[in-house]
This record gives C-alpha cells, structure tokens and sequence, in this order.
C-alpha cells in the first residue's frame, strides 16, 4: 500500500515558484536583481537588489549585540541609515549579485556599527594626538621666547 504525499502549503508554494523559475530560466536576465531597474539623474538604480540590501541591513542591525550603555533611538537610527547609504552606494555602483549583496549587508548591518564606532574612536584619538602636539610645541615655542 502506498501513502500518499502530503505537502505542506508553504512547501507546495516554494516548489511551484522554483518549478516556475526554472521553466522560464531562458527569459531571466543574467543578474535576477537587475529585473527592476530605475533610472534616475543618469544613475541605473537595482530596486530588488536594493530592497535585498535593505533587508539585510535591517537583519544585520537586529541581530546585533546592544552596547552597555545602550544607544538612544535617535543615535541607533543614525548608525542604520549611514549603514544603508553605504550598502546603497556599493549596490549602486558595483551592482552584485544577490546573494553577495546579501550576505556583505547582513554582515555590515551586524558589524557595521563596530566599525563606525572604530572609526569614531580613531579620529577621536587623532584629534587628542594633534592638539597634544600643537600644545606641546606652543609651550617649547612660550618657554624659549621667555628664556
């Protein structure tokens, strides 16, 4: 006696997708994230790479540990949309595939803050080393005119 086979719905709905993809795979652009292209101010704009981008930053950032202190809404948003506006602009000038843009934005999402707080940090401490050094040649240029 054979059972019969039972799909869930969701499977089902996975399965005719794939089934139709691959049916019309001849008509498929080369790069599927490039079906949707906006053009604007002369610039080619890959909406659904875009969007990928998007969710994988917004994945990224969800996944990311919360500092101790946290950041306030207003700071966590900054950091977001800065991290957007690079994934953005790589898409735009680069546009990759899918599957890169996905994985790099969920990665820059994740580790993007450490990165831009890194490099806050560093100018910070570059800041610090100038103004030690201005401050320590004014006291040698003070101390030599007084002498």
């Amino acid at each position: 006696m054979t059972t019969p086979l039972v799909l869930h719905p969701m499977k089902a709905l996975a399965y005719s997708g794939s089934v139709m993809l691959t049916s019309a795979g001849a008509d498929l652009p080369r790069h599927f994230g490039n079906i949707l292209m906006i053009s604007i101010g002369g610039a080619e704009l890959p909406v659904v790479t875009m969007g990928f981008a998007l969710t994988g930053i917004l994945l990224g950032r969800y996944l990311t540990p919360k500092k101790d202190p946290p950041l306030s809404r207003s700071k966590d948003l900054v950091v977001t949309v800065i991290l957007l506006l690079v994934a953005f602009a790589w898409v735009v000038d680069s546009q990759p595939r899918l599957i890169l843009t996905t994985l790099l934005a969920c990665g820059l999402g994740y580790a993007g803050f450490a990165a831009v707080e890194l490099m806050g940090e560093e100018t910070l401490n570059l800041i610090r080393r100038i103004f030690q050094a201005a401050t320590g040649l004014l006291d040698r240029i003070t101390k030599r005119n007084i002498k």
